[in-house]
């Protein structure tokens, strides 16, 4: 079973992914993420700090997810269950969003909705959502800031992220995720039993 976790900046996506395995021991459980841990992966991270330009950033994820989907392609041929922090549905939103600003407000998911054809899908989606100023708050003590950290910009990524989830309904699970830590993992980690006995 392959199941994605996406979500705005400071939506506790990825906090809660570092407790799933200990709350699920004895599950054949992969945690994965996006950008990888890889020598691209850093260089998208270096990017995004440095600014670079979207149409660059873009690209580099498309790559590093090629040679990511591979790695997930073989966890899953060993019947693990694969959670990825972050996946195409990220690019979607954020890089759909940036490249609008540069494309004069032009719709630049078409384009990147087609890439799908090159990765494995998702068998579910859970979406966390957040009022953006909340997440905000969340990663303010951050030590190294990106050019996506801010209410305005993270609003649009997560109207985005909300328009794909309205296009597959069936693949989206929502998570409210303005809530204490302890209930949100308690909630994620149910929902995650819960896909896994009806798979």
């Amino acid at each position: 079973m392959f199941i994605t976790f996406e979500g705005i900046d400071g939506s506790g996506k990825s906090t809660v992914a570092s407790y799933v395995p200990k709350r699920l021991k004895g599950y054949p459980i992969v945690i994965t993420s996006e950008p990888t841990h890889t020598p691209l992966g850093d260089m998208i991270r270096e990017r995004i700090l440095s600014g670079s330009d979207p149409v660059e950033v873009t690209f580099l994820f498309l790559a590093d997810r090629a040679s990511h989907s591979q790695e997930i392609k073989r966890h899953l041929q060993k019947g693990e269950i694969v959670i990825c922090d972050r996946y195409h549905d990220s690019t979607i939103a954020y890089q759909g969003v940036l490249l609008s600003e540069i494309l004069n407000g032009k719709d630049a998911s078409g384009f990147l909705e087609g890439m799908w054809k090159f990765y494995p899908k998702p068998d579910a989606t859970l979406l966390f959502i957040i009022d953006p100023e909340k997440a905000i708050e969340r990663i303010s003590s951050r030590k190294q800031k990106t050019s996506y950290e801010h209410i305005d910009f993270l609003a649009r990524v997560q109207n985005e992220f909300i328009r794909i989830e309205k296009k597959e309904p069936d693949r989206f699970i929502r998570v409210d995720s303005d809530r204490p830590l302890k209930d949100l993992v308690n909630d994620v980690v149910e929902k995650i039993k819960t896909l896994i006995s009806h798979r």
